[in-house]
């Protein structure tokens, strides 16, 4: 596989190398990999806690919901430990 770098990105490359911090370039592309991998899964999860939020909103918006309080809820949990 080739990969065409620009200068800015050449020299992040040259900086880490340089540093001892990674020993081949494969391993710097290998954590920057990781680093995307780890960013698309929060990403993904992020996504799917907007819409378990989204239901809750659209249950409130119909009424559906239950007069509460934060200190309540929090109470609640603590209880079910």
């Amino acid at each position: 596989m080739e990969v065409t770098l620009l200068p800015k990105y050449q020299a992040i490359l040259a900086d880490q190398l340089s540093s001892g911090r990674y020993p081949s370039v494969d391993e710097v592309f290998q954590e920057a990999l990781d680093a995307l991998a780890k960013r698309a899964e929060r990403e993904k999860k992020m996504e799917e806690f907007r819409a378990y939020l989204q239901v809750g909103i659209d249950e409130i918006e119909r009424g559906e919901g239950i007069e509460t309080t934060v200190d309540e809820i929090y109470a609640e949990v603590v209880a079910e430990g």
